[in-house]
């Protein structure tokens, strides 16, 4: 990990959080095309080192999570590795976008808080978080992978992301903003890219 969890600002990613199916991924990659930034999803990196170490895939696979406290550390192991790559290849100059979540769904139906500790590592200079309807949500779930949480669970996932990331950002005294996954993308990224733009220019300075 960096040093003392420092690193300058131009290396510190801005971290998309929500709920499985909310449209997190989509809209990232929109708003990274926006900003000229590279993103990347907390799934890719875990499953970078997941098979690296030869473990079985289907541990960062589904929606409900085998093992949220080693995915956690598979995160920030494949986030410093992906840094390195980055410096490597004299990429660091260009914004880093990461999406993943908040909250998580464990094999046992249980919610459960993603540690505090790992988003002081991941250091974000800026949280988004995206949000829908769990109607909306569900039927993604289902046309994306056969199957969805009921609206309950997704409406309970929904709430405890939104409080999480409200906590880690006031903690880590980082803006927080919030963009609708239930509309129209295009709008909506330029919307968070014009946001986050005025934030990263006001850092820059």
């Amino acid at each position: 990990m960096i040093a003392d969890g420092l690193m300058n600002r131009h290396q510190r990613p801005i971290f998309v959080g929500g709920v499985h199916g909310v449209g997190k991924t989509t809209l990232s990659r929109c708003v990274a095309k926006l900003l000229g930034a590279e993103h990347v999803t907390a799934g890719d990196l875990i499953r970078s080192v997941a098979a690296e170490s030869h473990i079985a895939s289907q541990a960062v696979e589904g929606k409900a999570v085998l093992n949220v406290d080693a995915n956690q550390d598979r995160l920030l192991r494949g986030l410093d590795a992906y840094r390195a790559d980055r410096r490597h290849a004299h990429a660091q100059s260009s914004r880093l976008i990461l999406d993943g979540h908040f909250c998580l769904l464990d094999t046992a139906e249980q919610i459960r808080e993603i540690p505090f500790a790992v988003f002081d590592a991941i250091q974000p200079i800026a949280v988004l978080l995206v949000e829908a309807k769990p109607e909306t949500i569900a039927r993604r779930l289902v046309t994306r992978d056969g199957s969805a949480f009921t609206i309950e669970t997704l409406r309970t996932l929904t709430v405890l992301e939104h409080a999480h990331a409200v906590f880690v950002a006031s903690r880590l005294q980082v803006p927080l903003y919030r963009a609708s996954g239930d509309e129209d993308v295009e709008s909506t990224s330029r919307l968070v890219a014009e946001q986050l733009s005025h934030h990263l220019a006001s850092e820059a300075d």
